[in-house]
């Protein structure tokens, strides 16, 4: 990013588990063949419970990584002047149908809010709408 004489420049990021999941825990769920034929319950004891969970929309979050993300900000191109970070989530995102079988699944990444509960909503809240804008 730009502005009069300065720039922002990303720094090296961090990448941590948050639980022991990873990315490889769900091909299991997002290899198609084996989706249409997983219903909750076999989801659940594979990953156990979901970090949160919304009984409206039937959907399952599951934390996987937390990333760190830092940019410097550079005045004149050369002289630090500021530098800052913020965390992200990899959220894996699990939607069920009416007999609970698996629907949907995706793996996005989502900027923390602050606490799980709103990061966890507004990460579905924009995969929803993603999803109907199809």
């Amino acid at each position: 990013m730009v502005w009069m004489g300065c720039v922002s420049a990303p720094l090296p990021s961090g990448k941590k588990p948050v639980v022991f999941r990873k990315n490889s825990d769900f091909d299991f769920v997002l290899n198609t063949k084996a989706n249409a034929h997983l219903n909750q319950q076999e989801v659940i004891s594979k990953l156990g419970q979901p970090d949160a969970y919304f009984p409206k929309l039937k959907i399952a979050c599951y934390k996987i990584d937390s990333k760190t993300r830092r940019e410097v900000m550079l005045f004149l191109f050369l002289i630090p002047i500021d530098v800052y970070q913020y965390q992200r989530y990899d959220l894996a995102l699990i939607e069920y149908d009416e007999a609970f079988s698996s629907e949907r699944v995706a793996i996005v990444t989502q900027h923390d809010s602050g606490n799980f509960e709103s990061t966890a909503k507004r990460a579905v809240d924009n995969w929803v709408r993603s999803a109907k804008g199809r």
